[in-house]
């Protein structure tokens, strides 16, 4: 894709920035950034009053938005976009402050792909301060290989009068958000690429803007928690803290730490802190937070940003962050945009078209060998029909047991060349048919078809030619559901289609399952085509009489 464009909303300032290049190596393309308005009512209409960690909420009625706080935030936006050369009905990736989002991260047993959405809504209902009703939500879920029975969820709501406000400044500004995601996220992506944040580690990311903080605990791709405080400038000091509030900081930042010590035991400790924003003295405050006897350092959103030399500090560490997720295969995430708003992000469709071509061209090649090799089998069976073949290798000096050994090998090759000729469908007629009704952003990785010639036939009830087709796949679509509606939808296909129903009576979906495909989460899964009910079972026998390993076909 081209460059990744990214509108961060904060609680100061709004921040565009354009990279390009590739997540490893970003450029700098362009950034812009308009100054809020102070006291604006638009930002009071989209806050979440006193999120503490433990989840409790204190706050005012929100008030209407002032209309001309409205339409100075929308013509400053629009001049920005248009000074940038931002084009009317941009796609765009969106971010907005924390003190906007309700954040919890909560532990379940693990459960199938399938039900989590249920239980997870149900499980979230303990931990949030309002009605689920009210909410736009999201939710991430993390699975350590270490302890695959546990959940960690992520799980983000948004009041849905805010995205109203957010909705009418893109529609303003004639912008298309792929996504609405917490400021919080952006910052971890940020670390990750970055390197501040190595894997397994888990750091306290402290984010400063010119009244509030943000006190974030993550570890590569799990935010524990974040948490809202306010740091209002005094009247003799209105650019920067007090020393009483960057003490009173301090101290919600020990609370933190503290509170996820407590709450995720056997998680790792925090080892660092990294300190973001509007800081005009970082060497002040790496002192004061010395106390905590823990390593303090200057978030570097450009240490791997290539032409942004004369930028400075901190500057626009959220913006970069967002705008990573552009450059990032990985385009799944958070998305607190309603459902009917998302736009589905082109940054894994690549990879997927390539994926969707090679199959192409090995069906078309699979396709012409089928063809040229079932016709030279036409003629080896009409031989076998109509005359008996000499046996080669047979030898007058041979004896009993060698001669009993090509008598079965011969059986073997008469008995597969009988198969071929009593088959009803053509293995490339059912391979044209697989590629028709295969779903969009859908692909196969294995398909294989077993003859089941190897029954004794004294124990088979089912005469004729038996066979077993088996298909393990994948379907991407950004979201859970709809990919188990796509393979779904390709299980009903091949159930009505005709060459299919001409070669098999039993279709079976054995198993579906989150996988990751190019760093991006797929469900992937395992399906079954049998000639009779019994092949069917016998398969099903064979998997329950196997040692339990996932293998595959």
């Amino acid at each position: 894709m081209g460059n990744a464009l990214a509108i961060y909303i904060g609680t100061e300032n709004i921040d565009v920035v354009s990279l390009a290049g590739s997540f490893q190596r970003p450029q700098l393309a362009s950034f812009a950034r308009v100054k809020l308005p102070e006291k604006s009512s638009w930002r009071e209409k989209v806050r979440v009053e006193g999120a503490g960690a433990e989840g409790q909420f204190s706050g005012a009625t929100p008030v209407p938005v002032d209309g001309a706080d409205q339409e100075f935030i929308d013509r400053s936006v629009q001049s920005m976009l248009s000074k940038l050369g931002v084009a009317a009905n941009a796609p765009i990736f969106a971010s907005i402050a924390s003190e906007s989002v309700v954040i919890r991260c909560f532990q379940m047993p693990a459960i199938p792909a399938h039900e989590r959405k249920m239980a997870i809504a149900f499980e979230a209902k303990k931990y949030l301060p309002f009605k689920l009703e009210e909410l736009v939500t999201d939710y991430q879920v993390v699975i350590r290989r270490s302890d695959p029975t546990l959940m960690r969820v992520m799980f983000f709501g948004v009041k849905k009068s805010s995205i109203a406000v957010y909705a009418s400044l893109f529609q303003y500004c004639k912008l298309l958000p792929y996504c609405l995601e917490p400021a919080p996220i952006s910052l971890m992506r940020l670390v990750r690429q970055n390197g501040q944040l190595p894997a397994g580690q888990v750091v306290a990311l402290l984010s400063m803007e010119h009244d509030a903080a943000t006190i974030s605990v993550a570890r590569d791709d799990l935010l524990y928690l974040s948490r809202n405080v306010t740091i209002l400038p005094t009247p003799e000091t209105p650019d920067e803290a007090s020393p009483e509030l960057l003490e009173a900081l301090l101290n919600e930042t020990r609370v933190s730490i503290d509170y996820y010590r407590r709450r995720f035991l056997g998680e790792p400790a925090v080892s660092k802190i990294i300190l973001f924003g509007s800081i005009e003295d970082p060497k002040k405050i790496e002192e004061l937070f010395k106390s905590l006897e823990l390593p303090v350092e200057l978030g570097d959103p450009f240490k791997k940003l290539g032409g942004a030399k004369t930028v400075p500090g901190s500057f626009l560490s959220v913006s970069v962050g967002l705008a990573l997720r552009g450059l990032d295969n990985r385009t799944g995430g958070i998305n607190l945009l309603p459902s009917d708003q998302r736009r589905a992000s082109q940054g894994v469709l690549k990879p997927l078209i390539f994926q969707a071509v090679a199959a192409v061209v090995a069906l078309g090649i699979w396709y012409s060998a089928s063809i040229s090799d079932l016709r030279g089998l036409e003629k080896k069976i009409a031989n076998f029909q109509s005359q008996q073949i000499k046996i080669e290798n047979v030898q007058p000096n041979l004896g009993l047991d060698e001669l009993r050994e090509l008598r079965s090998q011969s059986l073997r090759e008469k008995n597969c060349l009988t198969a071929l000729a009593d088959l009803k469908i053509r293995p490339s007629s059912l391979l044209v048919e697989l590629a028709r009704t295969m779903p969009e952003e859908a692909w196969l990785q294995y398909v294989v078809l077993r003859n089941r010639t190897e029954i004794d036939p004294k124990k088979s009830t089912v005469p004729g030619r038996r066979a077993i087709l088996r298909l393990v796949g994948s379907a991407f679509a950004n979201n859970r559901e709809m990919e188990l509606e796509k393979i779904n939808r390709f299980l009903a296909a091949l159930q009505k289609n005709p060459v299919f129903k001409t070669a098999f009576s039993k279709f079976s979906l054995d198993s579906v399952q989150r996988e990751s495909f190019q760093k991006e989460e797929v469900t992937e899964f395992h399906l079954t085509c049998a000639s009779s009910a019994e092949d069917m079972n016998l398969l099903a026998n064979e998997s329950r009489g196997s040692s339990g390993r996932r293998s595959r076909p």
